[in-house]
């Protein structure tokens, strides 16, 4: 459903699966169709993954990332901005069990930072 450069190919567009807004604003141009993506996905093979497998998979990365490595150029808190704001809790909870001090702030925290 990709080029290689990573945005929607024809058949994505002619398909209804993507749409291209008029305007031309970096990323924000594309907009995919979650239901029909969806669909096609799950026709596919593809499986919905597990909350709990994303929420444990999250605090690894989030935990491993913490303790750093010198081929890795993320931060913690860079990575932390995609997590899905529902898992915040859930995620900081496990990164306490297994001994992480990074925690996820709440998005207000992010959005108070973001306008200092």
């Amino acid at each position: 459903m990709r080029d290689t450069d990573g945005m929607p190919n024809a058949a994505a567009l002619d398909g209804g699966y993507a749409f291209r807004r008029p305007e031309q604003n970096a990323n924000r141009s594309i907009l995919w169709n979650q239901q029909r993506c969806s669909e096609l996905l799950l026709e596919k093979g593809l499986q919905l993954m597990d909350e709990q497998q994303l929420i444990l998979q999250w605090a690894d990365l989030l935990s491993a990332l913490e303790e750093g490595s010198p081929s890795v150029d993320a931060s913690p808190a860079q990575m932390a901005e995609d997590l899905p704001v529902h898992l915040v809790p859930a995620v900081n909870q496990r990164l306490q069990v297994i001994g992480s001090s990074f925690q996820v702030p709440g998005r207000e925290a992010v959005a108070a930072g973001n306008s200092k």
